[in-house]
């Protein structure tokens, strides 16, 4: 999946790139629900429903915040990170294509790459915009490879945590010199 993402960002030809996974459902407002709150230079989060395996069902609605930048996004990121895992996926959002263009997945990443894309993302931003709307209907799957058992799974959660950790420390960081 990461390497066909690849694919498509340096394929795209607009100014903002959003991800869709082929067994998910949009709504009918996606694109101009992430469109009215987009920045230049920032990210635009939605909310979403994750139908999980056993019919069971879990709906993240974010509260509406526009034109955030990052030092109003550190209060922020715990809730949508922890609380919410909208930091997660790269779907439900909208991106800058001129700040995504020299990005990849980490493809040695088999769980996570997404994560780390998305804080790698973060780090170039200004602003962040989320919206109140179900705009993605996020279908994880039993085959998901994020549900198989991996070999080198401590070595990835190393990895995350760390990326993790420094991207905390770098909004903390951000922060404190503009404070």
């Amino acid at each position: 999946v990461s390497s066909a993402r690849y694919e498509g960002i340096k394929a795209a030809k607009g100014e903002y790139i959003v991800f869709c996974d082929v067994d998910d459902l949009v709504s009918e407002n996606y694109l101009s629900e992430l469109y009215s709150l987009c920045q230049e230079n920032g990210l635009v989060i939605g909310g979403l429903i994750k139908k999980l395996p056993y019919n069971i069902t879990k709906t993240f609605v974010p509260e509406k915040k526009e034109n955030v930048d990052m030092e109003q996004f550190s209060v922020l990121f715990p809730k949508l990170f922890i609380d919410m895992n909208l930091i997660n996926s790269p779907c439900a959002k909208l991106y800058s294509a001129k700040l995504v263009q020299d990005m990849e997945f980490n493809v040695r990443l088999k769980m996570w790459e997404d994560l780390l894309f998305n804080l790698n993302y973060l780090k170039k931003c200004k602003t962040v915009a989320v919206s109140d709307q179900i705009i993605y209907h996020y279908n994880c799957l039993d085959a998901s490879s994020s549900r198989k058992p991996h070999d080198n799974i401590i070595e990835m959660a190393l990895t995350v945590y760390h990326a993790v950790d420094d991207f905390c420390d770098s909004i903390m960081e951000n922060n404190s010199s503009t404070a």
